[in-house]
């Protein structure tokens, strides 16, 4: 039993441990579910936690994935 425990006890120090790390959307312009009629030039999402700049993102319409000319990350100066 003190063999199992201790092989127990350095597989947990021993294996990485999995943690989840993904930032939740807080406000975005269109809002969702807003009806976009007009040409749309911009679209502004805010995170409320920091987006590295080799995070992805894919804009789809109607099944199909458009693509986005321009990708610019604002880092707010106080985080």
């Amino acid at each position: 039993m003190k063999k199992f425990s201790l092989l127990i006890l350095c597989l947990l120090v021993l294996l990485p441990s999995v943690v989840s790390a993904h930032t939740h959307l807080s406000e975005s312009n269109p809002i969702e579910g807003q009806v976009v009629v007009d040409e749309l030039k911009e679209i502004t999402l805010t995170f409320d936690g920091n987006i590295e700049k080799l995070s992805s993102m894919k804009i789809v319409k109607n099944g199909s994935e458009l693509t986005a000319h321009q990708v610019q990350i604002e880092a707010e100066s106080d985080l």
